[in-house]
């Protein structure tokens, strides 16, 4: 296996190491081969030019490529595309790219690794007009104010890019218009896509309460206490009780009749112990 190398984005004279995470750059094409669909938020994000590595660089354009002719991407069809396209030796060759995928797991946090190689795009970009500028300065050539503005308007360029990936984290205006209606699991008490608390003292019954929900989501109630209809089943139930040891968190199991949907592995269950 070829070893990595910088591509455009090298440190050249500028003196230490320039900001990357190569980690991050190999977990977005590792997804993408895993699951196509990863490309639909890493290229909302990134451009080639963004990946540290040369190698990372010609396997994305590749895979944008591919995606643009409605090709799917796996290894071997990512490998031929690069062979076609001369660039496989330059991409690392045929054993660097096969071992972009090893030992990832099947679910990648593509969206933060792709917020983390625009991030140390930025920074080198930073890097490399600063050293410009320094350059241009000790040059004597030109002057100080024509060096000021070109700097100015550089680092205002990479500022406002910067933020806009920083604004990523935030719901659109057109995302929330678009949202869909309110909907409820249990009519009037449990939302779907969302958080309900209950919130009380100790011994105010919020355990018998949660537990109450959690039974008629996974029975054939359609009521909740007679009060609340139930208008989604649930495939499982997950509950979180860090205060209380199995012990007594059995004995309302017990009560409720959950043992059997512990049993079955329809109610997942983590206690103090």
């Amino acid at each position: 296996m070829r070893p990595p190398q910088a591509g455009g984005q090298s440190s050249g004279d500028i003196g230490p190491p320039l900001p990357q995470n190569l980690e991050a750059e190999r977990s977005i094409l590792g997804a993408i081969l895993l699951d196509n669909s990863a490309l639909n938020v890493a290229r909302e994000k990134l451009a080639p030019g963004d990946f540290f590595l040369s190698q990372h660089a010609k396997v994305f354009q590749s895979m944008l490529r591919m995606s643009d002719m409605s090709q799917p991407i796996d290894l071997v069809s990512l490998t031929e595309e690069l062979q076609r396209a001369g660039t496989l030796e330059a991409a690392g060759g045929a054993a660097y790219v096969s071992a972009l995928a090893d030992g990832l797991p099947r679910v990648a946090n593509i969206e933060h690794h792709a917020r983390i190689v625009k991030q140390k795009a930025a920074l080198r970009r930073l890097a490399h007009e600063a050293a410009a500028v320094q350059e241009r300065a000790l040059a004597g050539d030109e002057d100080a104010g024509a060096i000021v503005a070109r700097a100015k308007d550089a680092f205002s360029r990479i500022a406002e890019e910067s933020t806009s990936q920083g604004l990523d984290l935030f719901d659109t205006p057109e995302e929330i218009e678009n949202a869909p209606p309110l909907t409820f699991a249990v009519q009037g008490f449990l939302q779907c896509e969302a958080a309900t608390l209950i919130a009380g003292l100790s011994g105010d019954f919020k355990t018998w309460i949660a537990l109450s929900v959690a039974k008629s989501l996974l029975d054939e109630s359609t009521m909740v206490w007679d009060t609340f209809a139930v208008l989604h089943k649930a495939t499982r139930v997950i509950y979180l009780i860090p205060e209380s040891a199995r012990g007594p968190f059995r004995h309302r199991l017990e009560i409720l009749g959950l043992i059997p949907y512990v049993r079955s592995g329809k109610l997942l269950v983590r206690t103090l112990s």
